[in-house]
């Protein structure tokens, strides 16, 4: 892909995709091998044998609905701003997917859902306003999760180890949502802002770097999509509001296959319960170093689900419960981008 077909990730290439998807997977094998080496058992394996098809079945069709809600939101948000294809949409979101997955923090799946629009014919600023925003909602439902767990006193449910991440996680959404929320409501102020940003780094490391040209179509771009959100406030209230309200129902139904992972299983489990441990774990892992959380989130979702899940059980319920949320999405998010990035026959 070159700098003028996408100037905010141009090293996102067919290479780059497959590297960091084997990055990702070993990152989460080597989870796995620390969990079965620490939980594992002559019992661990013999779990499989409880194995009930029907809700391996029903986690399935859960994780085929989670991206069809992934590209629904999208398509709410977009058709703000220029009409887009749902088809489209599910590809981006599905883009977002495998690259936040293969980037630290998920900082690569904006940048993929952007160039995936942009390639179905959205401008560039408003592919970035799109991204800009769907992260919004994501943000915004997991700072009312992080305030509902305040409020309940369920804090403590993840152990004193592991506090400090939560609150860390907790303060991180908050900041999040403050800057994307000026971003919505005073553009202006925000390009500003970042571009005084931009000349005090400058200044500190005695460069000027708000002149070189990457820099200039950056600010160019910002500048360019403050009428995108100048469109979202004044005439998209009710596209944030659906958006919002299917993220929630996204992020309900990611909750919900972990339940059904465990009653798979063969186990007792209250939904309310699994439902609280799944939203402190996003809010731990979301911003974890490693790509896309891998080894990470498999480590910690075994100390939370601990509650419920015995012991022996943890490896295989963590591989399933992986599998069906993140593991066969960043396959097929990255088979899709492959063709993306397919370069243009003559």
């Amino acid at each position: 892909m070159s700098q003028q077909d996408f100037p905010l990730r141009p090293d996102i290439t067919r290479s780059y995709v497959r590297r960091g998807v084997r990055t990702f997977f070993f990152w989460s094998l080597l989870g796995l091998i620390v969990l079965f080496l620490l939980a594992s058992s002559s019992e661990t394996f013999r779990a499989l044998g409880r194995l009930r098809a029907e809700y391996l079945l029903l986690a399935l069709g859960l994780a085929g609905l989670d991206w069809a809600l992934g590209g629904g939101r999208i398509y709410v948000l977009t058709n703000v701003l220029s009409p887009i294809s749902y088809p489209a949409s599910i590809q981006a979101s599905m883009a977002n997917l495998c690259v936040g997955a293969i980037t630290p923090s998920q900082s690569g799946g904006g940048p993929a859902h952007i160039f995936v629009l942009h390639r179905n014919g959205l401008p560039l600023p408003k592919a970035i306003a799109s991204a800009v925003v769907t992260f919004m909602m994501t943000v915004t439902v997991l700072l009312l999760f992080a305030i509902w767990i305040t409020v309940a006193g369920a804090e403590a449910a993840v152990g004193v180890r592991l506090q400090p991440f939560f609150r860390l996680g907790a303060s991180a959404f908050v900041g999040v949502s403050l800057i994307f929320a000026l971003f919505l409501v005073r553009p202006k102020t925000m390009v500003r802002i970042t571009e005084t940003f931009i000349r005090g780094i400058g200044f500190l490391i005695r460069r000027e770097l708000h002149t070189r040209p990457a820099i200039r179509r950056l600010l160019e771009l910002i500048e360019e999509c403050r009428e995108s959100f100048v469109l979202y406030w004044h005439r998209g209230k009710f596209a944030l509001l659906s958006g919002l309200i299917i993220t929630m129902i996204l992020f309900f139904n990611k909750f919900a296959i972990a339940w059904v992972v465990v009653r798979g299983l063969g186990l007792p489990a209250t939904f309310g319960q699994v439902l609280l441990i799944q939203a402190l774990l996003t809010l731990i892992t979301y911003f974890a170093p490693s790509p896309g959380s891998s080894g990470i989130a498999e480590l910690v979702s075994a100390a939370l689900m601990a509650r419920i899940v015995p012991r022996t059980f943890l490896p295989i319920y963590t591989v399933l419960w992986r599998f069906f949320t993140m593991y066969v999405g960043v396959i097929v998010g990255g088979v899709l981008l492959l063709k993306y990035l397919r370069p243009a026959e003559p």
